[in-house]
């Protein structure tokens, strides 16, 4: 049984270099042939084939664990030099490398996790992030709420910042928990 669905879309990140195609085959256990729709090196011609390794295949589904490119500047400029498995290119797309962990290039932004960001706040500025579902009566929508707990940032160890929602009262509310996280970075970060 094929892990792919012949004509089904794969996008590659072909060392640094983005390659899109059609699944045409397996070649051997880890050699995916294509039918190139897209290829930013320019090395083959839309409509060609190309036999591409499956260590530069980009799961797209994992895309929501890392941060915003966004987020990801404002971390590089404040010092976040942790190892990373995934970087967001100059054109503001995540590429993954399964194999090389990534920690300084100048050309590329760390991508890192949310849960790699949560624990970066707190060794480095003593700050825990917790996101917490609530479900709320209809006069307020339910959904993920952010806490952040800590001696860093206007906070003290008896004491959290919850972010509000000044416009209805009450704690302000996102419909997952990567934008509540998003939400709380970008507001320690301010």
């Amino acid at each position: 049984m094929e892990k792919y669905k012949a004509g089904q879309l794969l996008e590659f990140n072909v060392y640094g270099f983005k390659l899109t195609g059609k699944y045409l085959s397996m070649i051997t256990k880890n050699v995916i042939k294509i039918e190139v729709i897209y290829d930013e090196t320019e090395a083959t011609e839309t409509g060609c084939t190309a036999n591409v390794a499956e260590s530069f295949l980009i799961d797209t589904n994992l895309k929501s664990l890392f941060v915003s490119y966004k987020i990801s500047k404002f971390l590089k400029e404040r010092g976040f030099s942790e190892k990373t498995s995934a970087w967001w290119n100059y054109n503001g797309e995540v590429l993954f490398m399964k194999d090389k962990p990534h920690t300084d290039n100048s050309n590329l932004t760390p991508a890192p996790t949310h849960q790699q960001v949560t624990n970066w706040f707190l060794k480095e500025h003593k700050i825990w992030i917790t996101v917490d579902f609530m479900k709320r009566t209809s006069l307020f929508e339910s959904g993920f709420f952010v806490h952040l707990r800590g001696t860093g940032k206007d906070l003290n160890q008896d004491n959290f910042i919850t972010i509000n929602d000044s416009d209805k009262g009450g704690y302000k509310v996102f419909s997952t928990p990567e934008e509540a996280f998003e939400k709380a970075f970008e507001n320690i970060l301010a």
